[in-house]
């Protein structure tokens, strides 16, 4: 018995649980026994125990003590004990978690004689748990919560308005040119701006609403009854003005989507699609607003996924097609290049303009791969028309992002050297606000490709983030004025003073000037007038294939390589009416 003692007394002594045993006479409780743990565990000594028999039941937290009464009243024999996790108040103020696990001894009236147990202290635990659950549940940058989250809240919250007859308005938000932000200013910056715009969106909303991070730059608020209206006062002050950053000298706009439960659907999934897609589209309209989903935007969507699968079949079936249009020295009437220009020959919607399927194209993936089809298609087609010709430059138009590309310059490298053309024949054409993205890389990869020999020319010139210290840095070969300037002309003088300081600029630093957009005699006067050096456009020739523009070329090639001004009947001059400007207008944006 003595060693039975000794064995029991190492184990409750030593051990990390607080065992006691608690006696019930009447309506009075007695301390019976409390091992030494009981002082690192709640505080109070055994003896404090002994001079307060109801210290054990106080120092239960206050709004868990009732529970905990209500398992002892349960409990019998039918229904034994079970462990309880509850709090206690620590002699020190602290909250601590337990598990108390405890037996009774009921006497024959049922009531509770003797309460024996032990408690172990899961303070730590608990806190880790429900760290872990945190983590879990909300986005560790702007501590918001996450998709997880979002899901179970949203899914209660349909639940609830569904029964209670209310309205719920789900917001899907997207920063507008946060990517410039971040390749501009770096990611730190970027992380700063999604922290600020988190608080602020949660200082917009009332308490019962969900301001969640969707991941990237895009955030789902959800607004707890409220219809079109309330939404839309919400939408407006979020996308109208752009918000403020703290600290920084910048303004972000958004673009949101709205969709209301139940107008919109009936499943948190599907409202949160129709979010998404009503985004998409204020996106695509201007960005910095925000538009309600309807069901001719899901219509789109189906269409724009559908043909999203035809374009990666397109390449694989050789459907794209190149199309030329001429550029022409204006001072000697001479073609002096051609610029490649994308189409799409679908097999039933017929030839599709590159700003009705690139964008798309960018989208899903397909941007290298397109713009490699189109660099080697063109050097091929420079090799074939060096047979008419002994030098036609052929420029094609590269998006900025392409320029990030691993192995670019090897790229073209390889590709000048299996089709044996001469680097100079190939030009390529990029916008202004390639300096955007990353100065010191696209100095450097722009490099290597002007030390191949690769002409360079920047497009929509006067449109975009000019800055001419840059583009000296890369000796850029060529300015191509947007036909946006060149258009009006005739009507406004200020658009012919800016053609007028742009030439002047651009001649200052040994840079060739190509206007865009000649449509008639008045641009065409005036640009030679200021000593433009070059003009494309549909007055001289619209965009032909391939086998049209070799035909002319193979029949005139005399004049071609003479430089006397174009005969008029060999259509590469025309009235600019018989070739509309509005059915053969390029887009510029995306560029390839």
């Amino acid at each position: 018995m003595r060693k039975t003692r000794e064995e029991y007394g190492a184990i409750i002594n030593n051990g990390n649980e607080y065992h006691y045993s608690m006696e019930y006479i009447g309506d009075r409780i007695f301390s019976v026994f409390h091992s030494p743990q009981c002082l690192r565990i709640t505080g109070y000594t055994e003896e404090e125990f002994h001079a307060d028999g109801m210290l054990w039941l106080k120092m239960i937290y206050e709004d868990d003590r009732g529970r905990f009464l209500d398992y002892l009243r349960g409990v019998g024999v039918e229904n034994p004990s079970v462990p309880v996790q509850h709090r206690i108040v620590h002699k020190d103020g602290r909250e601590k978690w337990v598990i108390n696990n405890y037996t009774i001894s009921l006497g024959k009236n049922g009531k509770v004689l003797q309460l024996n147990g032990s408690m172990l202290d899961i303070t730590e635990l608990k806190a880790a748990h429900e760290n872990e659950a945190y983590i879990a549940h909300h986005d560790p940058l702007t501590k918001l919560p996450n998709r997880n989250l979002l899901y179970s809240r949203l899914e209660k919250s349909v639940q609830l308005a569904r029964r209670e007859k209310k309205h719920l308005a789900i917001m899907f938000l997207d920063l507008d040119n946060f990517k410039i932000i971040n390749d501009s200013m770096g990611h730190d910056a970027g992380d700063k701006v999604l922290i600020e715009i988190a608080k602020q969106l949660s200082g917009f909303v009332r308490a019962g609403d969900t301001v969640s991070r969707w991941g990237g730059d895009e955030f789902v608020v959800v607004l707890w009854d409220c219809g079109v209206d309330g939404a839309a006062h919400i939408a407006e002050k979020l996308t109208g003005a752009g918000i403020k950053m703290e600290g920084m000298d910048l303004v972000v706009s958004m673009s949101g989507g709205i969709s209301i439960f139940p107008e919109d659907g009936d499943d948190y999934q599907i409202l949160l699609k129709n979010a998404d897609i009503a985004m998409y589209h204020a996106k695509k309209s201007g960005r910095q607003k925000y538009e309600y989903f309807t069901p001719r935007m899901n219509a789109r969507v189906k269409e724009r996924s559908q043909l999203t699968n035809e374009i990666r079949k397109a390449l694989d079936s050789n459907e794209l097609v190149l199309y030329y249009q001429p550029r022409i020295n204006l001072g000697t009437g001479k073609m002096s290049g051609v610029e490649a220009l994308i189409r799409w020959r679908h097999p039933s919607k017929g030839i599709i303009l590159p700003n009705d399927f690139l964008p798309i194209a960018v989208e899903c993936g397909l941007l290298r791969q397109i713009t490699e089809w189109v660099i080697l298609n063109a050097c091929r087609q420079i090799r074939s028309w060096q047979h008419y010709i002994s030098d036609l430059p052929v420029a094609v138009n590269i998006a900025p992002a392409y320029f990030l590309a691993k192995n670019f310059e090897e790229y073209l490298r390889t590709i000048l050297w299996e089709t044996g053309i001469s680097s100079e024949s190939l030009e390529l054409e990029v916008t202004e606000d390639i300096i955007l993205i990353d100065p010191l890389k696209i100095i450097d990869t722009l490099t290597r490709v002007k030390d191949l020999g690769v002409k360079l020319s920047i497009d929509n010139f006067g449109t975009g983030y000019s800055n001419l210290r840059f583009f000296q840095k890369v000796s850029v070969d060529t300015f191509k004025i947007d036909n946006t300037f060149v258009k009006n002309l005739a009507q406004k003088k200020a658009d012919r003073d800016l053609v007028r300081a742009m030439i002047g600029v651009g001649h200052s630093m040994n840079v060739n000037m190509v206007a865009e957009g000649i449509e008639d005699t008045e641009q065409l006067g005036f640009l030679k007038m200021e000593g433009c050096d070059e003009g494309q456009g549909n007055y001289f020739c619209r965009p032909r294939p391939a086998e049209e523009l070799t035909a002319l070329i193979a029949e005139n090639a005399n004049w071609m390589e003479s430089g006397v001004d174009i005969p008029s009947g060999i259509e590469l001059i025309g009235n600019y009416k018989q070739y509309p400007s509005h059915n053969e207008q390029e887009s510029r944006q995306p560029q390839t």
